[in-house]
């Protein structure tokens, strides 16, 4: 069907919209095509496109914004910064895909970002718009985010763990306008149960320290979570009693096997507290998202991207030379989770055929295996990170978990010799 720039929002699109919002996200790209035309090419010049490239990029604007709602559920009319990062999640992930299921390739994925781009371009030009002139997309699809991010050491891995509980996130105090200070010492004194009047220094140094931060980053350590997932997270996600985080099949990333994720018990006692500390804040109020950032968005990866770089200059890990992305920590879960020989290599041995066991014996070894396995893995690279362990004891521990892991597996199936080695 030609394009139609009077009426430039398909069908498909305006058949997941609510109500008339059709209309609103119409008026919008009309004057994104009209300014494609004009000075799309560059704009600095003035130079534009022909009708039937700029076209295109409304083209994709649709899919984009139909992909939107279809897959992140959004209620907004037109896309946001914190949006149009999402929908780079979506490409990274591969669960953004062609009417043939099939994922885009690298070139496709690159057009899309590029089509975001230059809308970012044009809001801020046109629009005055703050938050679009800040946006940049957190992937521009080259060599992937997964493959090209640097891993960390052990110890480094052990000391963002304790940077995340040392971090500060809000504002020096001294340095906060009236504005700020105003906002935060009203939530201060929701949260210590004292007048706004009474809120001191020390409260705000004692705020920084708050779960929050801990809970996001020991969770993605123990689960290797990508951006998407942390982004996508949901309160009623977590299941405390039984230690794990359970993720709808349809909001977890393409590369999750199993949803039923076991969490690692210093990981459950931050996320309870973090729990009882998120109903202290009025943002999380009409959310049910786990955590949200400092601006009261839903994590993204560049938020993310951020944030780790706060944790690095607080832990004091070298960036120089590195890619260091949120994807480090998820490649280097995976790293040394596979070399601490754990759920893998524990579901392979507890699927054996001579181990007698119900579903929900089976599954809880599982759990307490992997709980094991995460939590031994943070423990070295802290005894790393504080000296207690040498470089060459941990690759020791390492190399010889097997077997530890083997007779954890015994012990909670009460079997004494039904697992073949």
């Amino acid at each position: 069907m030609a394009f139609d720039p009077t009426d430039p929002v398909s069908r498909k699109t305006k058949n997941v919209l609510e109500n008339d919002l059709w209309v609103v996200i119409a008026a919008d790209w009309q004057l994104f095509y009209e300014w494609m035309q004009e000075e799309g090419k560059n704009p600095e010049a003035g130079n534009g496109l022909s009708d039937s490239v700029a076209a295109n990029y409304v083209w994709r604007l649709d899919q984009i914004h139909r992909a939107l709602w279809q897959e992140l559920e959004l209620d907004s009319a037109l896309v946001t910064p914190a949006q149009a990062s999402a929908f780079v999640d979506l490409l990274e992930n591969d669960e953004f895909r062609t009417q043939g299921g099939e994922p885009y390739g690298g070139n496709s994925k690159r057009k899309f970002v590029n089509t975001l781009q230059k809308y970012a371009v044009w809001k801020a030009r046109e629009f005055d718009a703050d938050e679009w002139a800040e946006w940049e997309p957190q992937e521009t699809f080259g060599q992937s985010s997964y493959d090209s991010s640097d891993i960390f050491d052990l110890e480094e891995f052990g000391r963002l763990t304790e940077a995340a509980k040392r971090l500060n996130e809000l504002p020096d105090y001294e340095e906060a306008t009236p504005e700020q200070r105003d906002e935060i010492n009203a939530r201060l004194a929701q949260r210590f149960h004292k007048p706004k009047s009474r809120v001191s220094p020390e409260d705000w140094e004692h705020e920084e320290n708050g779960a929050k931060i801990p809970s996001l980053v020991m969770t993605a350590q123990d689960l290797a979570l990508p951006p998407i997932e942390i982004h996508r997270a949901t309160v009623d996600w977590l299941d405390l009693e039984r230690g794990v985080l359970d993720i709808p099949e349809e909001k977890a990333s393409k590369q999750r096997e199993s949803t039923e994720l076991s969490l690692s018990p210093p990981t459950q006692e931050q996320l309870a507290t973090w729990l009882d500390e998120r109903e202290q804040y009025e943002k999380y109020d009409d959310t049910d998202a786990l955590w949200l950032n400092e601006r009261g968005n839903r994590y993204t990866s560049k938020t993310l991207n951020a944030l780790l770089e706060k944790l690095c200059d607080e832990a004091g890990i070298d960036r120089d030379g590195r890619n260091i992305t949120w994807y480090s920590v998820r490649r280097t879960a995976g790293t040394y989770l596979k070399e601490y020989d754990s759920l893998e290599m524990a579901g392979d041995v507890l699927r054996h055929r001579d181990l007698d066991t119900t579903d929900d014996h089976y599954s809880e070894i599982v759990r307490e295996v992997q709980r094991t396995s995460v939590s031994g893995v943070r423990e070295l690279g802290a005894a790393r990170a504080s000296g207690e362990l040498s470089e060459s004891e941990v690759g020791q521990i390492l190399s010889g978990n097997v077997s530890v892991l083997l007779e954890l597996v015994r012990e909670l199936n009460g079997d004494t010799g039904s697992i073949a080695e």
